[in-house]
């Protein structure tokens, strides 16, 4: 996303907000957000988010329900605290003498202006869920759960943390200050009985004073499932990872984790590569849990500004994982310009691991799953060299993470060993060879997933290199850059002989094993 299309499309947002819908707004929208997908997502939160401080700091919210917490934990959502506030308005009392905004006005407001505006421009389809890679997550382990995401009576809230111990929490985590306010994914539940309020897993908003705007995600752990983290790091820079827990009402309650590349007091020429840390959580009570990721950075090339937040991209989701990478860049603003932002999202990657406890695990059956579905009639490797070989052994599943910063276009392939079947095959397409001079910019290639459900172990090879122009494959030597007992780090070089030295990183495979 470029950064003249975002601050186009801030400029845009403020002016309708401010004046209305125009036809020239109109059109500038529709040239904004057609066939962009990562800025109408940005859109669409921005315009949820600019709805809820609009009226949230309207003269009659603030005199009849102020956003000021009554306790130390407490925390409510706009729409919620204008119902309470309606409803407590005795009959007869005109809304100038009591201060309340007349709330389902609006809410009407509201979605008008939103639906008005997504219809326009055709991209409605991203507050729906999997319209957006930001949305909360419809995965399996919420129906494991026994909940059904998006039923009937249900409805997409926010809910706000706005207090300062809470958010000095946060702070801490992230090494980053003047956090004003938290967003959190929610939604509510409607019975004849009762509302019920809960949160949700999916992006959330992270507010800073001066005017900053970050983002972190909720991750939602079902219960009588655990939850493998494991977190790698790739990064020039200092990074760190905080992770913080969450009760369903989006109080910072829980137990706090964090993860830096940069040993405590170490120079910082001692930044550590690949795994930088693992924690393993489970969830044996009754109702999910709930977790906030969000990742900083120091720039090191101007140490002085002190740590940033860091943007995040969601890599992966499937049934049994969820990819975070985290870019230290930092976010379209003054402090972006320290730095160039390469956007690659695997400075700090985390992995996350979903598996029932041992009790409720699942059975074996004859099956190897893979992801991304095997296609029919695999090509056969014809190459001479072993490849680095790996095995994954009955009821263990690997993630394989591919990363690319070759100057030279090459090709990366897992490979069946029975078989020499080639079971994937990533030929970097439409990317070109760049001089030896130009700066190396990492690009996440692929993630792969094998399960192997069956009781035999199954064997596989990961190679790297090109077919020349004789179709005959040319392997680029290899090394392990880094182990340990459920974790491998291999790196291939493009040019051993080249001027440029050896860096062992032009295609690097993080493999990393789960026991299901």
């Amino acid at each position: 996303m470029a950064k003249s299309d975002k601050e186009r499309l801030n400029q845009v947002i403020t002016e309708v907000l401010d004046e209305g819908l125009s036809a020239e707004r109109m059109a500038e929208l529709e040239d904004l957000l057609l066939d962009n997908p990562e800025l109408q997502a940005y859109y669409t939160d921005a315009l949820k988010l600019n709805t809820l401080m609009r009226y949230e700091l309207s003269g009659g919210l603030h005199h009849a329900t102020p956003l000021v917490a009554s306790e130390p934990v407490d925390t409510t959502t706009l729409i919620q605290q204008l119902v309470e506030a309606d409803a407590a308005t005795p009959q007869g009392t005109s809304q100038a003498t009591s201060g309340v905004t007349n709330w389902k006005s609006i809410a009407f407001w509201v979605a008008t202006l939103a639906a008005s505006l997504l219809i326009a421009v055709g991209v409605y389809s991203v507050l729906s869920p999997g319209g957006s890679q930001h949305a909360p997550s419809d995965r399996s382990l919420a129906h494991a759960a026994g909940e059904t995401p998006g039923a009937h009576g249900q409805s997409s809230e926010t809910l706000l943390v706005n207090d300062p111990q809470q958010l000095a929490t946060l702070s801490r985590i992230t090494k980053t200050e003047m956090i004003t306010r938290v967003m959190l994914p929610g939604s509510t539940t409607n019975s004849r009985q009762a509302s019920v309020q809960r949160l949700v897993g999916g992006n959330a908003w992270i507010d800073r004073s001066p005017g900053g705007r970050e983002r972190g995600y909720v991750v939602e752990l079902a219960s009588g499932y655990r939850m493998d983290v494991r977190v790698d790091a790739d990064a020039g820079n200092q990074n760190a990872l905080g992770i913080v827990e969450l009760d369903s009402r989006g109080r910072m309650t829980g137990d706090t984790f964090s993860f830096n590349n940069l040993p405590t007091e170490s120079d910082t020429s001692w930044r550590r590569y690949g795994n930088i840390g693992a924690i393993t959580l489970e969830n044996k009570r009754a109702q999910s849990r709930y977790f906030l990721f969000a990742g900083s950075h120091v720039n090191l090339g101007n140490p002085s500004a002190g740590w940033k937040q860091s943007d995040y991209k969601l890599l992966h989701e499937s049934s049994d994982f969820l990819v975070l990478g985290w870019d230290d860049s930092g976010y379209l603003g003054e402090e972006v310009d320290e730095t160039r932002r390469d956007q690659d999202f695997n400075d700090v990657c985390a992995v996350l691991h979903f598996a029932p406890f041992s009790s409720t695990r699942q059975t074996m059956d004859s099956s190897v799953f893979y992801l991304p579905a095997l296609t029919a009639n695999l090509p056969t490797f014809t190459g001479a060299e072993p490849g680095h070989p790996f095995h994954v052994k009955p009821g263990q599943e690997v993630m394989l993470l591919v990363s690319d910063s070759a100057r030279i276009p090459s090709s990366a392939l897992i490979v069946e060993q029975d078989t020499q079947s080639i079971i994937w095959r990533d030929d970097a397409v439409g990317k070109e060879s760049l001089p030896l001079d130009s700066p190396n910019e990492t690009s996440m290639r692929g993630i792969y997933v094998i399960k192997n459900n069956t009781s035999t172990v199954k064997r596989y090879a990961i190679h790297a290199g090109r077919y020349d122009e004789t179709d005959t494959w040319v392997e680029m030597p290899y090394r392990l850059n880094g182990e340990d007992d459920h974790w491998e780090c291999i790196g291939f070089e493009d040019s051993p002989e080249g001027p440029m030295g050896v860096d062992w990183n032009d295609i690097q495979v993080h493999a990393r094993w789960f026991e299901n």
